[in-house]
């Protein structure tokens, strides 16, 4: 069965002529097939490559939501960690500052101890700039 031999009973006879004399035409060179599988596999590519671009672009901007929202509570929420500073620790800071005889008064020796017991205990940390002006500190444990 020849292209030409093709059932054409289906169509209405004009629509049969022409597709007689579309298939008694010249066949397409074969350098054709090579020129439109290669438009092809590039619009693929391109269709691809966008694909790729739309996905980094929205994990992107959910990590920016979620950074933002973190950044957002982390700094709304007030954080008053309890300090724990062991009586100890502060004694010993205390005694070892006394034995230094620096020119400190008592109540200065002892707030001197009591702030380098908490500062053992914390780490500081940078916040944004915002409206809430606290100082941020977090529990070393």
């Amino acid at each position: 069965m020849t292209d030409n031999d093709l059932p054409t009973g289906d169509l209405p006879p004009d629509l049969a002529a022409l597709e007689r004399a579309l298939s008694g035409g010249p066949l397409p060179s074969p350098a054709l097939r090579g020129r439109v599988t290669a438009q092809v596999e590039q619009g693929l590519r391109r269709s691809r490559q966008l694909d790729f671009w739309q996905y980094a672009a929205a994990v992107a901007a959910v990590a920016v939501v979620a950074l933002n929202l973190s950044l957002t509570v982390s700094t709304a929420s007030p954080q008053r960690p309890g300090l724990g500073i062991a009586r100890e620790k502060q004694a010993a800071i205390q005694r070892q500052l006394e034995n230094m005889e620096l020119p400190l008064s008592p109540q200065e020796i002892r707030r001197q101890s009591v702030l380098m017991a908490a500062g053992a205990e914390l780490i500081l940390v940078g916040t944004p700039h915002s409206s809430i002006r606290e100082t941020s500190a977090v529990l070393n444990r």
